[in-house]
């Protein structure tokens, strides 16, 4: 863990600000560590600074939070931006939770007012290490872990648990009313996100719609398909109208950040690939099936363990070759991309698992009231 020099001190201040730019996932994974912050250090003032886009992660923030959301193609591009974000930010602490060319500057810049900054460990040495041989490395401690021992380094306190974006205040179903109609006694609602940014995390097409048949078949099923741009809006509608009346496509429907997380607050499960929905279920202590191709979980990426697991449930193949990648950037070196063979039917049963113990759970705590 580096900071800077010139301040030593182990206490917080007043104002603590954060930054993490990206990714979705990325930035999903401060928030249970902030909140939990925010929650034991009610005398802190926190700002977090991220992408304008991503602001709407942030539902039922807590009050000593603000979020500060800045266009960095615009208003803040360049050296110039992050001067003017400097000259903004009034922070006594500067907690980077990034560590890019542009937090860099934005901690130097703000050392010079004298900002003491923090710097958190992306375990770059670590994950180089795991790429090359996972069996002799030991797994690398979560992301959102490391996100903490920052915070710890400010002199914060952050042992609290998060549990959901929704623990204390019920998720608004307005906010995708528009979509579907309210969940009815009985029915089973599951989320299906196949699509990441890169090949090696995307689930084949062809496997994708076989699995939205085999969901959209079982009675009392409704499946909601996730996703974003225009070219993944219309794969996903296309699929929707071949699995029938079962079917909802969210991606394209405008229901927006808020809107998805409300109904993902919803859902009895969300299969995802390793991509940000995976983590926005996570954030609604949703049970997430994971599905695992060139990276692996081992990297720090696992999704935060609202439900009480590690890391939810993770499906991957043991080859050889993988993982090959941290991010999942890289092509296949075979062409083939045999990591994500994984046939729709297991996937299919994990999820029956899955359903199977949150009703046994479910049962379990109405007996415990009772």
């Amino acid at each position: 863990m580096r900071q800077s020099p010139e301040n030593e001190s182990d206490k917080s201040g007043r104002h603590v600000a954060v930054v993490r730019f990206s990714a979705l996932g990325d930035v999903a994974m401060t928030i249970p560590v902030l909140y939990a912050a925010c929650a034991q250090n009610p005398e802190v003032r926190f700002t977090m600074i991220t992408r304008r886009g991503l602001c709407g992660l942030f539902v039922n923030k807590p009050d000593n939070l603000t979020i500060k959301g800045v266009d960095l193609k615009t208003d803040y591009a360049g050296p110039r931006g992050m001067w003017r974000l400097a000259g903004e930010t009034d922070a006594d602490v500067l907690i980077d939770l990034h560590d890019v060319l542009r937090t860099k500057m934005l901690r130097g810049m703000l050392r010079l007012k004298g900002c003491r900054t923090i710097v958190f460990d992306k375990a770059r040495s670590l994950k180089r290490r795991f790429l090359k041989n996972p069996a002799e490395c030991p797994t690398i401690r979560p992301t959102w872990l490391r996100y903490a021992d920052a915070l710890a380094k400010a002199g914060l306190k952050t042992g609290q648990h998060f549990k959901g974006l929704y623990a204390q205040t019920p998720a608004d179903n307005s906010l995708f009313s528009s979509l579907s109609a309210p969940k009815a006694e009985g029915e089973t609602w599951v989320g299906f996100a196949p699509f990441a940014a890169h090949r090696g995390k995307i689930y084949p097409p062809e496997y994708s719609e076989a699995l939205c048949r085999l969901i959209c078949g079982e009675e009392g099923y409704r499946l909601f398909l996730f996703g974003g741009g225009p070219t993944e809006t219309d794969t996903l509608r296309a699929w929707t109208r071949k699995a029938g009346g079962n079917a909802v496509c969210v991606a394209g429907s405008g229901i927006g950040m808020a809107g998805e997380l409300a109904l993902m607050a919803n859902l009895d499960a969300m299969i995802s690939m390793d991509s940000g929905n995976m983590h926005m279920a996570a954030l609604t202590a949703t049970p997430v099936l994971s599905i695992w191709g060139g990276t692996h979980p081992g990297t720090g990426f696992a999704p935060y363990p609202t439900c009480g697991t590690d890391s939810g449930t993770i499906m991957q193949r043991d080859l050889s070759c993988r993982p090959c990648s941290v991010f999942g950037n890289k092509p296949c070196s075979k062409g083939t991309y045999e990591c994500m063979d994984i046939a729709p039917e297991s996937i299919c049963d994990a999820l029956c698992s899955i359903l199977k113990n949150k009703r046994l759970s479910a049962n379990n705590s109405l007996l415990t009231e009772n």
